[in-house]
């Protein structure tokens, strides 16, 4: 659904907010790119590309890494999404011609389709604090 870009970012975040609530102040993109399981140059590129939508702060050096700019719970994930993904929230077209799903008749999948829209709104409006794991039980 969503590409390797946005995906990275994600998991990248989620360390970060892991890093917020155990209170360490920075992450190194090594670490991050280590708890991702991606490669090192496609997530510091990913970490830039987030320091400069303002989501996340970077400092250099041997006490560099890398922190979220605010909190966990105001940062909505449609900002980190939005950020990598051209056409995500755009109104649904309906694949039986017509225009935007939702307009004159509704199509056979139509429910379908603004479901899946709901479902979507729903996730984006969300925020980084349901990156946090999950409690066991």
């Amino acid at each position: 659904m969503f590409s390797s870009q946005t995906l990275c970012a994600l998991a990248a975040l989620a360390c970060l907010v892991e890093a917020h609530d155990r209170e360490v102040p920075r992450v190194s993109a090594t670490e991050i790119a280590d708890a991702c399981g991606q490669p090192r140059p496609f997530v510091a590129k990913i970490l830039s590309q987030l320091a400069g939508a303002g989501l996340v702060t970077g400092w250099r050096g041997p006490r560099g890494g890398f922190a979220l700019t605010r909190p966990p719970d105001r940062i909505q994930l449609g900002e980190v999404v939005h950020h990598f993904e051209d056409r995500v929230d755009e109104d649904p077209r309906c694949p039986f011609g017509g225009g935007i799903c939702g307009t004159g008749d509704p199509c056979p999948l139509h429910d379908k389709l603004t479901g899946l829209q709901s479902a979507l709104d729903r996730l984006l409006g969300s925020s980084l604090a349901d990156l946090r794991p999950r409690e066991p039980g």
